[in-house]
């Protein structure tokens, strides 16, 4: 018997320190792969010990649900689950305690988790590397309301359209989901632009090479947002509240 309250008081702590890496109420987007190139993204969040969320492929942006719980110390189990509620796929991440890509003897609180995912019978196994890539909205509330967003859909459905249209060249198509004035750097200093037109005589000084592959590189899909606006690729590009192309930071020291 007092074997049996040992043991559960030992699994009780590792729960805890699990729970200590992803705090109670908190909600994280992290990016990485799944096998070895595959790009995915995934948010977590956390709600009274219990962990739920969604991941994606960054080639569709569509969420499979996603749900679990701390098993552990630093470890997690996370099941994925068809429209039907069906488990189709499992996570088993570990939150590492050191990132392997730095030298710094800090441990990490949740930033870096590898692991596998295992298909529901079994038949395949991939491993798994994420890294956070910023805080999100508590589930809770809509996604962009901070920066005064009504429609989480539409914002997402003209970022993805400008994102699209962005890396296959077409400006034109891109002058659709631009909200005007909008501003752009040009010999070290923001320069504001009205108008189609005008949007498109400096499109080619925006649109560099280097920049289409700096927008390319983020993910219109569970953005970051604050009051100021919502961004993609490290803030290259803020959109505003309907998701339209708003501030391009195209210096290539910015």
């Amino acid at each position: 018997m007092k074997r049996a309250v040992k043991l559960l008081g030992f699994s009780l702590i590792l729960a805890a320190v699990a729970h200590a890496q992803l705090k109670d109420d908190s909600c994280r987007v992290y990016s990485g792969t799944l096998g070895e190139s595959t790009g995915i993204g995934m948010l977590l969040h956390m709600k009274s010990k219990a962990l739920g969320g969604a991941y994606f492929y960054r080639k569709y942006l569509k969420d499979i649900p996603l749900k679990g719980n701390p098993t552990g110390d630093r470890d997690i189990t996370l099941e994925e689950t068809d429209a039907s509620g069906r488990v189709t796929g499992t996570f088993h991440l570990h939150l590492a305690e050191h990132d392997p890509q730095y030298s710094w003897t800090e441990v990490l609180r949740g930033e870096v988790l590898k692991g596998t995912w295992k298909s529901a019978d079994g038949a395949k196994t991939y491993p798994v590397s994420l890294r956070l890539d910023h805080e999100c909205t508590k589930p809770s509330g809509r996604e962009y309301e901070v920066a005064g967003a009504k429609d989480d859909a539409l914002v997402e459905r003209n970022a993805q359209a400008f994102y699209a249209a962005t890396i296959e060249g077409k400006r034109e198509e891109v002058a659709k989901y631009v909200s005007y004035p909008c501003t752009f750097f040009q010999d070290g200093k923001r320069v504001s632009v009205k108008t189609d037109a005008e949007f498109l005589r400096h499109s080619d000084a925006i649109f560099t090479k280097a920049f289409v592959a700096r927008i390319a590189g983020g993910v219109p899909h569970h953005m970051f947002v604050n009051y100021q606006g919502i961004m993609i690729a490290d803030g290259a590009v803020w959109f505003d509240e309907n998701g339209k192309a708003r501030n391009f930071n195209n210096s290539p020291t910015s």
